[in-house]
């Protein structure tokens, strides 16, 4: 496994996001910083590293961690977006508001998902190699 990260690359994703910069209650620095902030940290919730030993006393490290907020900010921003499209007006319950498949609100959610699983993995990667 290379131990350089593309920090450039990186970021420039960061700024490909769709959707920050029209999040009125929040900043498009304050995510940066955030997301700078907590890479390479594990979160809490359900978030753990345990070392195991298997049958043939071979040691193991396991991570299980996710993209430490920013993933969730992402998807409530989607979310309430698809909530107000006018075919996910008659749902019983807004919260199965979807995105239509080849529309560019589906384009923006899945090129933000993407980045957002980039964080995940480029996350764990950086607490592994510490």
């Amino acid at each position: 496994m290379p131990t350089e990260l593309d920090w450039a690359g990186f970021w420039r994703g960061f700024d490909r996001l769709h959707h920050l910069r029209d999040a009125s209650w929040t900043s498009e620095d304050k995510l940066r910083g955030k997301a700078h902030q907590q890479l390479g940290s594990l979160g809490g919730g359900n978030h753990f590293v345990e070392l195991c030993l298997d049958g043939d006393d071979r040691v193991w490290l396991m991570l299980h961690s996710g993209s430490r907020g920013i993933g969730n900010i992402l998807a409530n921003l989607h979310i309430e977006k698809a909530k107000v499209l006018p075919h996910n007006q008659e749902l019983p319950d807004r919260d199965l508001a979807v995105f239509l498949a080849g529309t560019p609100q589906m384009d923006a959610y899945r090129a933000d998902l993407h980045w957002a699983q980039e964080y995940a993995r480029l996350n764990r990667r950086v607490m592994i190699e510490l």
